[in-house]
């Protein structure tokens, strides 16, 4: 008996396996657009999982669970069973079936929050189009599906899968963003909007405990593997072409989860053309972050702004001696400036372990300035006509390539008898941006010693050095 149910059993498995499409409580067969159909007019209807709120966090917060949220976990339906609703998953939130219940949140409704949130913002196919040859070395093969980068010690590049022995030097179709907040926050998830559904696979991370700055949360994002292929949608995208893509850190503002959810919003740009950067010597290409360090990332990075113009630092600093919005609210002195944080040390280099840009990106050398800036390698354009020392001037700069705009941010002075100390200057008029490498010589600012800077006017860009105790701009480049 127990043999030949058994085999029913399994008959019953193959043929509905065969059909594909189910029909439970009666011979009407089901509709071809259905894949399961239950009939009855008096055996009651379909129970779904029953689960508390506390049991569903449970759910939520296991590692299956947190694996999957953006990829098979989408469409999870359950019956909440402490507010007696029929709740669905997302991918970011529960939504309730309930007709008094609160209408979700689109991330891009939560109020603005404060931190930051960084990771690879441009990628670039290379597939078609100006510079392919030199594009390849940064190029993003999404097929790689690890979490990689381009290392910078890569001595050569194949068109197969960039790799050294055992050293994959391409950018990865898996990347990780770091939120890093201001204060202690809790409950950090991550979002997406991907308008073309066809870039993200899915989002990962987050916690729902507490963090405090300087710690941070990593979302771990995985982008689709065919977005290389012939038939891709980013093949022939130039730069005003890109896809885009908004990637969100959402935080409770309060530790005990108590106070307002609010987000801060990353967006990604998807295209066959160069990302930030500039050409060096041998054709390579040097990829730049597109903004200076501490700018809003959301804006257009070859677009003047005063957006765009970003923090000012005083040499081997990790941390900038005024945000932008500092920077911005006060053209004078600034009390106290000579006593913020500098490196030291009378020629030494800024060091990797106070390195201020995000992980995976560095100062650019002086020597890397000095070939970006070489007419043989880039052209160089004048952006805006109204050239002139405005602390409201952010209408101007220079442009290098066609890929690489540096705003006239001007900088804050040491001070002297003259000037006082921390005060801005040049806004409007010209612009100085940090390399990381100092001039092995003793300068005459009491022996503190200088660094090499890039600084440009409207009429020139040139080489140049600095007392390290001036706030400048930073432009960081991939490792």
């Amino acid at each position: 008996m127990k043999k030949i149910l058994i085999s029913i059993i399994l008959l019953l498995a193959v043929g509905l396996t065969a059909r594909a499409q189910v029909s439970i409580g009666g011979n009407t067969p089901p509709q071809n657009f259905s894949v399961l159909e239950i009939f009855s007019n008096d055996k009651g209807g379909l129970r779904l999982p029953q689960l508390t709120a506390t049991q569903r966090q449970e759910l939520e917060d296991s590692d299956k669970f947190q694996e999957n949220k953006t990829g098979t976990g989408l469409g999870l339906t359950i019956f909440n069973m402490t507010n007696n609703c029929v709740e669905t998953w997302d991918g970011v939130q529960w939504i309730s079936m309930c007709a008094d219940a609160t209408p979700p949140l689109n991330p891009d409704d939560y109020e603005t929050g404060e931190g930051t949130l960084t990771g690879k913002t441009c990628f670039d196919i290379a597939e078609t189009g100006d510079k392919v040859t030199a594009r390849k070395a940064e190029k993003t093969n999404f097929a790689i599906q690890t979490i990689s980068d381009k290392k910078k010690d890569a001595t050569s590049v194949s068109d197969a899968n960039y790799t050294i022995g055992d050293n994959t030097i391409t950018y990865s179709g898996i990347k990780e963003y770091v939120f890093t907040p201001e204060g202690t926050v809790s409950n950090v998830r991550f979002a997406f909007i991907d308008p073309t559904g066809i870039i993200v696979a899915s989002i990962s991370g987050g916690i729902k405990g507490t963090v405090t700055a300087p710690g941070t949360v990593i979302a771990t994002v995985t982008y689709k593997s065919d977005l290389n292929s012939s038939t891709s949608i980013l093949r022939g995208l130039s730069r005003g072409q890109a896809k885009k893509v908004d990637i969100y850190a959402i935080y409770n503002d309060n530790a005990d989860g108590t106070g307002e959810d609010k987000a801060i919003k990353l967006t990604a740009s998807f295209q066959d053309c160069a990302c930030s950067g500039a050409a060096i010597d041998g054709g390579v290409w040097l990829t730049f972050m597109s903004h200076n360090l501490g700018a809003d990332q959301t804006l257009d990075p070859l677009t003047p702004a005063a957006g765009i113009h970003g923090a000012k630092h005083r040499f081997g600093a990790k941390l900038p001696s005024l945000t932008m919005a500092e920077d911005q609210a006060n053209s004078g002195e600034v009390t106290g400036w000579n006593s913020k944080p500098v490196e030291t040390t009378t020629k030494a280099d800024w060091s990797a372990a106070n390195n201020p840009c995000p992980t995976g990106w560095r100062l650019p050398t002086h020597d890397e300035w000095e070939q970006v800036k070489n007419t043989s390698n880039n052209t160089q354009t004048v952006i805006g006509s109204d050239w002139k020392d405005d602390p409201t001037n952010y209408d101007v700069g220079r442009k290098v390539g066609d890929a690489l705009f540096l705003p006239a941010a001007g900088y804050r002075a040491t001070g002297n008898d003259y000037v006082p100390e921390g005060k801005l200057l040049d806004r409007g008029w010209s612009g100085s941006y940090w390399s990381s490498t100092n001039i092995l010589t003793d300068g005459p600012f009491g022996g503190a010693g200088q660094c090499h800077t890039i600084s440009f006017f409207k009429s020139s860009l040139n080489m140049i050095s600095e007392v390290r105790t001036t706030g400048l701009s930073v432009r960081c480049v991939a490792q």
